[in-house]
């Protein structure tokens, strides 16, 4: 956009004031794909008060969980689980569920709550509290010079999560779902602490096959779901547009089924729109084709067949299926059945196959064989 209007090469074409059409864009746009990052410098040009928020699954492939600020992603996480039955079912469904305790990061020195107070006096005084050859009185002292620094909002609700801590190995767990579940106040609490950069939480576990797994331990399908999900949920809104790129990657058939509620139960409080792209055949099995739209080239279209529980064999074939050449495996097999002279080859080659458009040809051909009529030409047959 150049300082009045946008230049378009195509004659003919109204040009359009961004003041015009700002009113109609969406007030939030979260993109989590694969592709580069979106570019960090703007031309001189440009002009706008809506930038892509932008989550690069590059760096899960090569990353673990940490470095990321999924804090309130991670606490509206937990705290559908907790309060959405539905959503709890889900993720059970899926053979997993989440574990009570969670790691956290605490930084009580901040700006937001810590104005004019010096950093090296603070560190000294949190390294002197955390030490264990200090005498009672030096940590009485230690304690009511960090009360006098610490905003009274920020200790109140540190004071109150104590109570849910347990140290276990030298290391401190938190147990978030107790705590969320106790008091629906604490919701507040701990939005509260992240939202001031008091706590930092980037990671969870999850409870597979009685073995505890953290984020890094996690498959990459896992994993990318996960923190996908924890990056919506940090900065979703109203009036929101959020892209995924194919969010089936990486997953079994269990857990694209239910991507698509997954992502209705958490997000069925917000007015948004969801743009997903997606090669997977189950995945379209969840939508109707009216929430469908094929890009070809240049063409774009609603499916000509009706996709929701469709079987999966007719998606692939209808939607996805622009070469109907066999391979060089299934002409082989083509091979085979032709070659065959006797119903007792056909009969064995019958018992290999899967159920399939192959194994009908085959027992046609036995049937054939059978009552004396001329054998199926096979090759007609093309998909």
């Amino acid at each position: 956009k150049k300082k009045d209007y946008i230049t378009l090469s195509i004659d003919n074409i109204m040009q359009i004031d961004y003041d015009e059409v700002s009113k109609y864009l969406p007030g939030n746009i979260i993109s989590l794909g694969f592709d580069v990052d979106y570019p960090p410098m703007y031309s001189s040009n440009y002009v706008g008060d809506r930038l892509v928020q932008q989550f690069q699954l590059e760096s899960v492939y090569a990353k673990g969980s940490f470095g990321l600020d999924l804090s309130i992603g991670i606490v509206n996480f937990f705290y559908s689980y907790i309060q959405n039955q539905t959503f709890h079912n889900i993720i059970n469904d899926l053979g997993i569920s989440l574990d009570n305790t969670i790691y956290i990061y605490t930084d009580f020195y901040s700006l937001f709550h810590m104005q004019d107070y010096d950093y090296d006096e603070y560190k000294s005084i949190m390294s002197f509290l955390y030490d264990d050859d200090i005498t009672p009185e030096e940590r009485k002292e230690a304690n009511e010079s960090f009360d006098r620094t610490v905003d009274k909002k920020i200790k109140d609700a540190i004071n109150k999560m104590k109570k849910y801590t347990k140290v276990k190995d030298s290391i401190e767990l938190f147990d978030i779902v107790s705590f969320l579940s106790d008091d629906e106040k604490n919701y507040g609490i701990l939005c509260y602490l992240c939202n001031s950069k008091s706590i930092y939480i980037n990671d969870l576990s999850i409870i597979k096959d009685d073995n505890k797994i953290s984020i890094i331990g996690m498959s990459t399908g896992e994993k990318t779901l996960l923190l996908r999900l924890f990056y919506i949920l940090s900065r979703v809104r109203d009036n929101s547009i959020i892209i995924l790129e194919e969010p089936e990657t990486h997953l079994n058939y269990v857990w694209i089924r239910q991507l698509i509620p997954i992502l209705i139960t958490l997000l069925e409080g917000y007015d948004i729109h969801l743009l997903i792209s997606s090669h997977s055949q189950t995945f379209i099995n969840m939508l109707f084709k009216s929430q469908i739209l094929l890009i070809d080239n240049n063409n774009i279209s609603n499916p000509c067949i009706n996709t929701f529980m469709a079987n999966e064999s007719v998606i692939n074939h209808m939607l996805f299926s622009h070469d109907t050449n066999y391979n060089i495996i299934e002409n082989n097999l083509i091979k085979q059945i032709k070659e065959c002279n006797n119903k007792d080859d056909l009969l064995l080659l019958l018992k290999e196959i899967g159920e399939s458009l192959f194994r009908f040809l085959i027992y046609k051909e036995y049937k054939d064989f059978s009552n004396g009529d001329e054998l199926t030409n096979v090759e007609n047959y093309k998909q």
